[in-house]
């Protein structure tokens, strides 16, 4: 009678280790996949509260002046620069400002003038995320009021409506 030399093997063969890992680096990805779009979301609004804020300061500080305001868009630096409140924006969370659009005589440009009466041209900027979010927003120059959108063609037509 032959003995068998073969012991009961405790532990995992290579092919289970593989399986384990390629199981934990699918359920890795889905996460960040579903967590990359609210970041976006959350960037995006974050850099058009900033603007927001910015833009009635800047409203408020040329109506004390009297100098005009401006806002000026440096879309390669990714920054807005309120001249009366001296205030610089640097969009964060990997935000960039795509497009500017601004409803004035003197043609499009990368600058908003404001009134002493606090009042400007309407204007919009076009904000990209790192993924590709897209977001608008427009600002009323008469009200300064803001109007957030996601499609350009509403964007443009209210721009339009605003002639």
């Amino acid at each position: 009678m032959a003995s068998d030399s073969r012991r009961p093997t405790c532990g995992f063969t290579l092919i289970e280790l593989i399986a384990v890992v390629v199981l934990i680096g699918l359920v890795a990805v889905i996460g960040l996949v579903s967590v990359s779009g609210p970041l976006d979301q959350v960037a995006l609004s974050r850099a058009i509260e900033q603007i927001e804020l910015a833009d009635r300061r800047e409203r408020q500080a040329a109506a004390r002046s009297p100098v005009p305001g401006r806002l000026s868009v440096d879309r390669k630096g990714n920054q807005l620069f309120f001249e009366r409140s001296a205030k610089t924006i640097k969009l964060g969370g990997g935000v960039r400002i795509a497009r500017i659009v601004v409803q004035s005589p003197r043609g499009q440009g990368d600058a908003v003038w404001f009134a002493q009466s606090g009042q400007s041209y309407t204007y919009a900027l076009e904000l990209r995320s790192p993924r590709g979010a897209r977001r608008w927003l427009v600002v009323i120059g008469i009200s300064g009021q803001t109007i957030r959108l996601t499609d350009a063609g509403e964007a443009q037509s209210l721009l339009a409506a605003c002639e």
